[in-house]
């Protein structure tokens, strides 16, 4: 999905990366980023606020303010010219087929009428996906979600497709379904819907301590804790334009990546030697 975007890269690398790395390269990535400066500290439940303020103070005030600044990101990962298609093969039991499609950070005022899209797409089972690709047996499980990212992200949609089905066929259905969706007419028994199931897990987590913090935690993460509510109301005040308008905008083949895992019990794999050192070349 990202070729320049550090999106693109796994959080804490390949295998080999953690075989490989240094303990003086840990020790350096700790030092300038696990300080208090560059940190959130979320309290949640029932506790006496001036105690807690003291306890954070006796905590954090005797680390020293580093000198090292940590510098904002700048790479934007430039729009997509074309779909890509990605298959692995590997052992397994089950077919899958993922989608993903770049769309907006959580701060853009599209993100909720994308993350209401999802809803309205996936829902069982009233789902568009669901009812074209589940209830039809072409599948056994379809699963989307975007990601609550900082910068412009991604929405990515999970097909699991049974080892006596065809992957080709359910991932032509999938694929037309995504592509037709702003013109099939979403209803506003769609939007309320989505609506209502979006927040009632905003209001369900409210009244949950530890999924509330952890969920500030990833607000936190995309900008700001206040973000949360604004989605929420942002969420309150969807149409069913806002959706069709997201839909046209964002799913389109051009904007899209594919891939499908397909089961093999003995894939055939490349391994490159390794670059050898001079003079042992």
């Amino acid at each position: 999905m990202f070729l320049w975007h550090n999106y693109g890269k796994s959080t804490i690398g390949s295998k080999e990366d953690i075989e490989r790395v240094k303990a003086e390269n840990l020790k350096v990535f700790y030092k300038k980023f696990y300080q208090p400066d560059n940190a959130v500290l979320i309290i949640a439940g029932k506790f006496d606020e001036k105690k807690a303020l003291q306890y954070v103070q006796q905590s954090f005030s005797p680390i020293p303010k580093p000198t090292r600044k940590i510098l904002p990101t700048y790479t934007v990962e430039p729009p997509q010219d074309g779909e890509r298609v990605v298959s692995l093969r590997r052992t397994g039991d089950i077919q899958y087929i993922g989608v993903g499609y770049h769309t907006p950070s959580v701060a853009d005022k599209e993100y909720a009428a994308n993350d209401a899209l999802i809803e309205v797409l996936t829902n069982d089972p009233s789902g568009l996906l669901y009812k074209k690709l589940v209830d039809t047996k072409m599948a056994s499980k379809v699963s989307g979600f975007s990601f609550t990212l900082h910068d412009p992200g991604m929405t990515y949609f999970e097909l699991e497709v049974p080892k006596d089905k065809s992957i080709d066929s359910a991932r032509q259905v999938l694929m037309n379904s995504i592509d037709e969706v702003a013109s099939l007419g979403i209803t506003e028994e769609d939007l309320n819907r989505a609506k209502n199931n979006r927040l009632k897990y905003i209001e369900d987590a409210m009244t949950k301590t530890t999924e509330f913090a952890v969920a500030l935690t990833e607000f936190v993460g995309a900008g700001d804790w206040r973000l949360w509510f604004l989605h929420r109301d942002r969420t309150e005040k969807l149409t069913v334009d806002d959706l069709k308008a997201a839909a046209k905008k964002y799913y389109k083949p051009s904007n899209r990546t594919y891939g499908v895992f397909v089961p093999d019990p003995a894939p055939d794999r490349t391994v490159v030697s390794e670059t050898p050192m001079w003079p042992n070349c």
